[in-house]
Order: structure tokens, then C-alpha cells, then sequence
């Protein structure tokens, strides 16, 4: 009771009642109900009757499914008189769900004045009593055997996940590798238990096993779990123990033969190669000597060559070299030997080959001749090879073998003629030839030539090549009339002549010579390198494909070129001609006789806005190119391309231009000579 001072010595007695509660806690179970049981005091004033009400609280973890379905959440407690404590009882579910504490607030509620509620709020707790299962896994384990005595594989078992409680797991051990029973201790421990304290995580396992020199691989075994309660997963049954061995091979050495070319000055290097197999483990060293017990002398090698020393191998190095030094020469003479031989330091190597040939190669000799061998190749008539170069060095040798190269052709008393350019590599035979000409298709005439190779020495050999000329199917000869005529060529060589008519000449296929002679003729090359000579008249002449060449001769001459690389010819007998395709990357202008360039000018010729050359000639002639604007871009070169040329119709013009009436005069003056 509590005492309330009045004055000096004088007391009454307190007679208010105070109130307070307590926190609960239960452990909930894993079913069924649990009480949560909270004590309520009353202290101070007990005197009479007192009553107080009270209500749970869901305010904290707790949910109304976790309470028992009659749980009483409010109510009213009665103390009577001088009753001192009370229990307030809420009823909790079990479970076995894996989850946190729940709690839960019961307040208290004063129903009268006298009353004071020192506390009014207790906590209650349900306690969780459900927990994970534990996990079991085992780790493998390694242990280096030793040459003797024992050593241990230890093995990790560890619990993980629910670690409350003791729990125990059996395990043996499986000689299920390549470990067998020697391999263990005497004493070794091949089954057993082991057992978990409450919370504890890890345990060990131990396999004692025996050390030896014994060289061999690895030896391994198995230790296998078996838990001995429901409540223990294990993850990881099965662990696997390797006993490492530690004895290896004694380490065997060899050393490689060596040579080098002496070269003809300085110093080379014999580079010996020194093997290590077998047991590389820790160092090991080698002494070594060089033996002049061959042809080789001490005069052979470099002043400063080191003629013995110790080679020392590294943990696990595999190779070494010895190093000797030769110097180079000039002398003719035989390959010179000499020998390098080892000495072991250590027992624990074994030395499988012991000595090494070094050999200095000789590299000086005199120079000897080259051997050029002959050839023989197919061509047809008025065809060009590929590049020879390499297939007549093909079979061409030299003794030193040094590299080979064509120097020279001789072509003298050859028919067809060789295209031959040293310092581009390049050697073609061309079967042009009036004897080839005259060839019926397939048949066949020989032709030669020879050619030097030269070594790189200067030294050289020659060889003939034969060449073996097919003939193809040659063009035709047409000689017009006095009437339009209308001339066609072959595939093959044709010369067309137009007569006195306006004649059109196509030549079709292969290196035909076209000529209009008079009239207002038009002429078409067609393929291959043609000649066309449009004569007297205003003709039109279209080389087509091929290189070919165009003489416009009297009269206003239209010209075209077409493909290839053309050259179109002026001389004195030239009137006003025009060129509809001149190409200025590959065409010629080619002035015969002696005519030369009087002037040039830039004009639209034929009215189509684009630009035009003129080029004035010097016996009154002119040319104008047609889309050509700069004279400069124009190759103008110097010729004599109508020498040579004589029309069935030589002799029909005098010196004054008048029919004449023969066909057989010919003169170097006739006005026709050149068409």
C-alpha cells in the first residue's frame, strides 16, 4: 500500500488502485490452439471491487487467421475485493508454415476513476516453430600422398538451410576409382557416423592414406552420405578423394644434330638442341664440350666461340641450346664436322644420346653453266600466244639453282615474228606470215626460233623452240563491177574491191582489207584488225571491232572507228573527212606522205551544241573530230601507211584524173594507188 505524507510524521494510506500488464508469448504449434496468456496487476488501493475492460489489437505482424476461431478479442475483467491479479487469454492457431514471430497489442480500459493504469498495452508474441529443412553436401578432397607415413584426405560435410536440433548422417567410403585398399593407412576409417550438434554447420571426415615412391597417376576413391532422418535433404551425396602423387621419372637428355652454312664472311651460328623429357620437375644442369674430333679445325670457328659451359634447366623447362660460332669463307672445300657432348651433373638424370654432329656447309664452288631445254607450242595461223616467259622456263635448270631469266631471241629466219620485252617478263610468237596465208584449213607448216637463259652469274645456255602453225579458214577475194555491188566477207582474212560503183563492202570476221575505189561507197570491217580504203567518192567507213585502220582518200569521207584502238589516215589524196567516234584514250590520227598539220580549231560542225576539232591539213585536206575539243588530247603521229597499197582499178585515172580505159598499168603516180 502505498502512503501519502501529511505533515511531520503523519502518513495516510494511499487507496487508489494502480493497474498494469504484462507481455505474452506462446510457442504456436504446429497445430491446433494455443493460449496466449497476458497477467493484468493491481496494486496500490485493493479495497473493493474493481473492473477494467480490454481489447486486442490486429496492429502488428499478426492476422486474425492466426488466432483460433473462438478467440475472445474484447471482454471486461472483475477484480474483487483486495484481488491483486487477473489473466487475460487469447487463443492462437498452430501451424506449419516456415515464417517470422507474429505479434499482437492487448490494451487495457479503465472503467472507473479510482483507477490509474500505470501500464495499459501488452505485446504478444506467437512464437514460430516451424523451420526449414537441413541440407547436406559433401566436398571433395585432395591430399599429396608423401614418400612414406600417412596423410589424411579430409572431407567437408556441411549443413546448411534448418540447423536447429541435433542431426546425425552415415557415410562409407567407395573404392570405386583407381584407389585400392594399399593405397590406405592400416588403420583407415571406412565407415562411420557423424553427428550434428543443435546450430552446428560443418563437419569433417577423415581418410587416412599412405605415403610411397611409387611412380604413378593419381589414385582416387569415393565417400558416399546416407542420413539417418527424414528431416535432412542432402544435396550433395557423393564426394570424390584424390591422393596425388608426388614421384615422378629421373629426367632423360638428348641433344640435336646442327648445321649452318658457313656464308662467305662474319659469323653464322651451329644452334645444338638439348632435350629434357621425362621428369622435368626442379632444376637440373648439364655440362657440355665441343669435340673438333671431324674435319672441322679450331681456325673454322669465331675467335671469341665458346668451346664448353653449363647449361641449366629451370623447374619444368624442357629445352636448352648451346650456341657454337663458325665463321664464313670463301674456300672450295668439303662440309666440315665437329661434335659437342654432354656430362650430367646429377644422378637423377639419364642421358639417352649424348653426343651431337655439328656440320658447317660448304657454300663455294664455281659457277656452273645453265641447261635451257627445248620447246615446242601450238599456234593458229594469224594467232598470238600467251606469255612464253614461264613455260619456256619451266623445264629449264641450273645447277646451283639459282633463279633463271630469258635474255635474248633470236628470231632471224623465223616466219612469223616474236614479241619480246626482258625487262617486263613478256615472250609471245605472233603466226603472222604470207606462207601461213596460203594454208588450207587444218593443215599445218613449222616455224622456230630460239632464246637464251642466263643464270645469275652471268653464265648462259640456249634452246630452240619449234612452233607448229595451224592453218584456219581464210576469207575470200571480191572484186566488184561497174554497178552497185554489194561485197560480203567470211570469217575469215577477206580483201573486198568495190569496183566503179556506190558499193557496200562488209567484211564480216577476221583481218580483212576493204576498198571502196570509186563511187560513193560504205564500208564495214566488222570484226577483227581491219585495213579500209574508201578510194574516190563520199564514203562511209566503220571499222567495227577490232584495231583498224582508215583511209578516207578522195571526196567527203564519213569515218567510225568502233572498238579497239583505230588509226585513221591522211595524206594528199585526203578531201574534207569526218570522225563520228574518235577515241582520244586510244585512237590515232596517222599523216602519210609527208602531209603534215597546218592548223586546228574548235567549232560546232554539225550544229549539235557540242564542240568539235578541226584539224587543216597541208595539201588542202581537213579532218574534223566530232565531240573533240582539245587538241592536245589528239595523238598525232607520222606514217606511210598507203605505200604499198595497189586497187585492181591502178591505172584507170591518168595524171589528169581521165579514165584511162586498161586495168592492168600501174604506175607509182596513178591517182587510185593507195584506195
Amino acid at each position: 500500500m502505498k502512503e501519502i505524507l501529511i505533515s511531520d510524521d503523519v502518513y495516510l494510506a494511499d487507496t487508489v488502485g494502480h493497474l498494469s500488464i504484462g507481455d505474452a508469448s506462446v510457442v504456436e504449434g504446429d497445430g491446433g490452439t494455443r493460449n496466449l496468456v497476458f497477467t493484468v496487476t493491481r496494486t496500490g488501493g485493493t479495497t473493493g471491487a474493481a473492473s477494467v475492460e480490454y481489447g486486442v489489437d490486429l496492429d502488428g505482424t499478426a492476422s486474425l487467421g492466426d488466432l483460433a476461431d473462438d478467440a475472445v478479442l474484447a471482454g471486461t475483467i472483475d477484480f474483487a475485493d483486495g484481488e491483486t491479479s487477473k489473466t487475460i487469454t487469447v487463443a492462437v492457431k498452430g501451424d506449419t508454415v516456415i515464417e517470422a514471430n507474429e505479434v499482437l497489442s492487448v490494451r487495457l480500459y479503465p472503467l472507473s476513476g479510482d483507477l490509474v493504469v500505470d501500464d495499459d498495452t501488452a505485446t504478444g508474441t506467437i512464437l514460430n516453430d516451424d523451420v526449414l529443412p537441413g541440407h547436406l553436401s559433401i566436398g571433395d578432397a585432395s591430399v599429396v600422398e608423401g614418400d612414406g607415413g600417412t596423410r589424411n584426405l579430409v572431407f567437408t560435410v556441411t549443413r546448411t538451410g534448418g540447423t536447429p536440433g541435433a542431426a546425425s548422417v552415415e557415410y562409407g567410403v567407395d573404392l570405386d576409382g583407381t584407389a585400392s585398399l594399399g593405397d590406405l593407412a592400416d588403420d583407415a576409417v571406412l565407415a562411420g557416423t557423424i553427428d550434428f550438434a543443435d546450430g552446428e554447420t560443418s563437419k569433417t571426415i577423415t581418410v587416412a592414406v599412405k605415403g610411397d615412391t611409387v611412380v604413378e597417376a593419381n589414385e582416387v576413391l569415393s565417400v558416399r552420405l546416407y542420413p539417418l532422418s527424414g528431416d535432412l535433404v542432402v544435396d550433395d551425396d557423393t564426394a570424390t578423394g584424390t591422393i596425388l602423387n608426388d614421384d615422378v621419372l629421373p629426367g632423360h637428355l638428348s641433344i640435336g644434330d646442327a648445321s649452318v652454312v658457313e656464308g662467305d664472311g662474319g659469323i653464322r651460328n651451329l644452334v645444338f638442341t638439348v632435350t629434357r623429357t621425362g621428369g622435368t620437375t626442379g632444376a637440373a644442369s648439364v655440362e657440355y664440350g665441343v669435340d673438333l674430333d671431324g674435319t672441322a679445325s679450331l681456325g673454322d670457328l669465331a675467335d671469341d666461340a665458346v668451346l664448353a659451359g653449363t647449361i641449366d634447366f629451370a623447374d619444368g623447362e624442357t629445352s636448352k641450346t648451346i650456341t657454337v660460332a663458325v665463321k664464313g669463307d670463301t674456300v672450295i672445300e668439303a662440309n666440315e664436322v665437329l661434335s659437342v657432348r654432354l656430362y650430367p651433373l646429377s644422378g637423377d638424370l639419364v642421358v639417352d644420346d649424348d653426343t651431337a654432329t655439328g656440320t658447317i656447309l660448304n657454300d663455294d664452288h664455281p659457277n656452273q653453266a645453265p641447261a635451257a631445254h627445248g620447246d615446242a607450242i601450238a599456234v593458229n595461223e594469224d594467232a598470238t600466244t600467251a606469255n612464253l616467259w614461264t613455260t619456256l622456263l619451266g623445264n629449264d635448270s641450273d645447277p646451283e639453282g639459282q633463279p633463271l631469266s630469258i635474255s635474248a631471241v633470236n628470231a632471224s629466219g623465223t616466219l612469223g615474228h616474236v614479241v619480246f620485252d626482258a625487262a617486263h617478263q613478256t615472250l609471245r610468237y605472233v603466226a603472222e606470215a604470207d606462207a601461213f596465208d596460203a594454208l588450207a584449213p587444218g593443215a599445218t607448216a613449222t616455224d622456230s626460233f630460239t632464246y637464251t637463259v642466263t643464270d645469275a652469274g652471268g653464265l648462259t645456255s640456249t634452246a630452240t623452240v619449234n612452233v607448229t602453225v595451224t592453218g584456219i579458214a581464210d576469207g575470200v577475194t571480191r572484186i566488184g563491177t561497174s554497178h552497185n555491188d554489194t561485197l560480203n566477207g567470211t570469217g575469215g582474212e577477206d580483201t573486198l574491191w568495190g569496183g566503179l560503183g556506190n558499193d557496200k563492202l562488209v567484211g564480216l570476221g577476221g583481218h580483212d582489207l576493204l576498198d571502196g575505189s570509186l563511187g560513193d561507197d560504205k564500208l564495214d570491217g566488222g570484226d577483227g584488225n581491219d585495213k579500209l580504203y574508201g578510194g574516190l567518192g563520199n564514203d562511209e567507213l566503220r571499222g567495227g571491232n577490232g584495231n583498224d585502220a582508215l583511209f578516207g582518200g578522195l571526196g567527203k569521207d564519213k569515218l567510225w572507228g568502233g572498238a579497239g584502238a583505230d588509226s585513221f589516215h591522211f595524206s594528199w589524196l585526203d578531201g574534207q573527212n569526218t570522225v563520228y567516234d574518235f577515241n582520244t584514250t586510244e585512237d590515232q590520227i596517222v599523216l602519210d606522205h609527208g602531209v603534215t598539220l597546218s592548223s586546228s580549231k574548235i567549232q560546232d560542225v554539225n550544229n549539235d551544241g557540242v564542240n568539235d576539232l578541226v584539224l587543216k591539213l597541208s595539201f588542202g585536206g581537213s579532218v574534223a573530230l566530232l565531240g573533240v575539243s582539245n587538241a592536245s588530247q589528239v595523238n598525232i603521229v607520222a606514217g606511210n601507211s598507203y605505200t604499198g597499197h595497189l586497187s585492181p582499178l591502178a591505172g584507170l585515172l591518168d595524171a589528169s584524173g581521165v579514165l584511162s580505159g586498161t586495168l592492168d598499168h600501174v604506175t607509182s603516180t596513178d591517182l587510185a594507188h593507195g584506195f
